[in-house]
């Protein structure tokens, strides 16, 4: 399906906006990101642009070539800083292979067992604490109990799942860990390795305090007892369903995509037009957190506000970057105020106070048409 978009830019910020252009262009709408065209008005020094993150998406027609972009930075909502990203692009290669994953992907990182990065269907086989408290929260747990045992010391739980549980020391390689034995309704004794190297300086080695999975609903906490090496607690919970139930993946954006869609700051050493081809996520898949945020304003904004469009985020600042001014500035933008056609394929900046996504707020109050006759 393909569009094309026609913005009549006027000098005039009533509704956010800058000067005359055909600047965004819906070329492609792929599976999980929409390619656009844009084409868009820069001035010498600094531009903050829609979905440009690397020379290669520059156009060999553009006005304003490759070889007059000096360098590219990206703002990490994460790490909270800049990243290079041309000409030097080392250090932001080595983010990207440290955080580059991709929820629903069956490989659990440590970022994504974060409660505020947590993702349920690759990550369900352990949970921190934060993220059983979200669990727990939601009314999903159904019973929480605790108990305290000796190697050997056998305890007969009242569980749907388990009907033994107990523990004996294990190999060496645990370092201060055990072997966590549990007998299911079958009578089948099943075993589960928790590591404790508290000495190894890898601190994701260790699975004291983590819930682990021992069934599909059923996990299993294992802690020091009083500072003691002979006893331990035993921190059995219940789940109503499994984690995959309660917390379905709907979709999965790579890392990458999420970053192209973001908008970022051009340093380019001449006027003129920029053309690129920008891959940008739908509204609704692109990711904010607590704090500034860096996102590119897209035909889907078009017409309405910040509010319009802030999802389940709370959205406290806003502000746009205008480079065109004979004085390059901050213009701020009220919640209340409109997008203008004009600014598509520019960057806005937005100041968030939880971690959320973007999307459209539908109304409540949409009127409806008139009722059918009674006869």
């Amino acid at each position: 399906m393909k569009f094309k978009f026609i913005f009549a830019i006027l000098l005039t910020f009533s509704i956010l906006s800058l000067v005359f252009a055909e600047n965004m262009t819906l070329k492609l709408d792929d599976d999980d990101c929409k390619i656009y065209t844009v084409d868009v008005p820069v001035k010498k020094g600094w531009n903050l642009l829609g979905g440009l993150l690397q020379v290669s998406q520059v156009s060999q027609t553009s006005e304003v070539s490759k070889e007059n972009i000096v360098s590219i930075y990206h703002y990490s909502n994460t790490e909270k800083k800049y990243f290079m990203t041309y000409p030097i692009f080392k250090e932001f290669d080595s983010y990207l292979k440290t955080e580059d994953s991709v929820c629903g992907d069956s490989r659990c990182t440590v970022k994504e067992q974060t409660l505020n990065n947590w993702c349920p269907s690759d990550c369900s086989s352990q949970l921190n604490s934060d993220v059983m408290s979200k669990v727990n929260s939601n009314g999903s747990i159904t019973s929480k109990e605790n108990y305290v045992l000796k190697e050997n010391e056998r305890k007969i739980l009242n569980s749907n799942s388990i009907v033994e549980l107990y523990w004996t020391k294990g190999p060496d390689y645990l370092g201060e860990g055990l072997v966590l034995n549990y007998k299911d309704k079958a009578g089948n004794v099943n075993t589960t390795d928790i590591y404790n190297t508290p000495n190894d300086g890898n601190p994701n080695n260790d699975d004291f305090g983590i819930f682990k999975e021992i069934t599909s609903t059923t996990y299993i906490k294992v802690d020091y007892f009083r500072e003691s090496k002979t006893s331990f607690t035993f921190s059995v919970y219940e789940l109503k369903k499994s984690i995959k139930e309660l917390y379905p993946t709907s979709v999965q954006v790579p890392l990458l995509r999420k970053l192209l869609s973001n908008s970022n700051w051009v340093n380019v050493n001449k006027d003129g037009k920029l053309s690129y081809e920008a891959c940008i996520i739908p509204l609704e898949y692109r990711p904010i957190y607590k704090g500034w945020n860096f996102i590119s304003l897209t035909p889907e904004m078009i017409g309405k506000t910040i509010d319009d469009f802030k999802g389940n985020c709370n959205l406290s600042k806003g502000n746009f970057w205008d480079a065109i001014s004979s004085l390059a500035h901050w213009e701020k933008i009220m919640p209340t105020k409109l997008v203008g056609a004009d600014v598509m394929g520019y960057g806005l900046l937005v100041k968030a106070e939880n971690d959320c996504s973007l999307g459209l707020v539908t109304s409540n109050n949409i009127a409806e048409p008139p009722a059918v006759p009674l006869e």
